[in-house]
C-alpha cells in the first residue's frame, strides 16, 4: 500500500509541475486563432520625412488564412476597403506592420505607405503587401487613422 501511495504521489507532482511549467511560458495562441496588428496614429499631409512607426508580433500558424490590409480615416464612417489575400502558413512566425514616409518621385509629395509582411523565422521565406495611404478622397486630409492588418483562420 505504501508503495501505491508513493507512485500516486510521484505521478501528481509530475503533473503539477508540468503544469506549472505550462504556465510560466505565458499565453499561447492557438494555431487557428484569428491575430491582429492594429495602429492609430494622427498623419498629417504632405507626410513628414524619416516617419516610420511599427508594431511586431510573433505568432505560430499552422493552416489556411485571410490576409487583410486596411486604413481607414478615422472620422469618415466608411472606411477604406481593406484588401484580401489568401495564404497558407505552417511554423513559427513574426509579423510586421509599418507605416513609413513614402516619395516614389522627387516631383510628388510625401505621403504614407503601409507594409504589411509575415517571415518564417525558421526558414526566412517572407510574404509582403503593400498599400499607399493618401488623403484623398476624405475632404481633410489630417486627422486620425487607423491602420494595419489582419489574419482570420479559414
Amino acid at each position: 500500500m505504501p508503495r501505491r501511495l508513493t507512485r500516486v504521489a510521484v505521478t501528481l507532482a509530475l503533473v503539477a509541475s508540468l503544469a506549472v511549467l505550462g504556465f510560466a511560458g505565458g499565453p499561447v495562441a492557438p494555431a487557428s486563432a484569428d491575430g491582429f496588428n492594429h495602429r492609430s496614429d494622427w498623419l498629417r499631409f504632405p507626410a513628414p520625412a524619416n516617419f516610420s512607426r511599427c508594431t511586431v508580433r510573433h505568432l505560430t500558424l499552422n493552416g489556411k488564412y485571410t490576409w487583410l490590409i486596411y486604413y481607414q480615416y478615422s472620422p469618415y464612417p466608411y472606411g477604406h476597403p481593406a484588401k484580401p489575400r489568401p495564404v497558407e502558413l505552417h511554423g513559427r512566425y513574426r509579423w510586421m506592420d509599418c507605416l513609413h514616409s513614402y516619395r516614389p518621385r522627387p516631383d510628388i509629395t510625401f505621403y504614407y505607405r503601409h507594409r504589411s509582411w509575415i517571415r518564417n523565422e525558421r526558414t526566412g521565406g517572407e510574404l509582403e503587401w503593400a498599400q499607399d495611404v493618401i488623403e484623398g478622397g476624405y475632404g481633410t486630409p489630417s486627422g486620425r487613422y487607423e491602420w494595419g492588418s489582419r489574419l482570420i483562420h479559414r
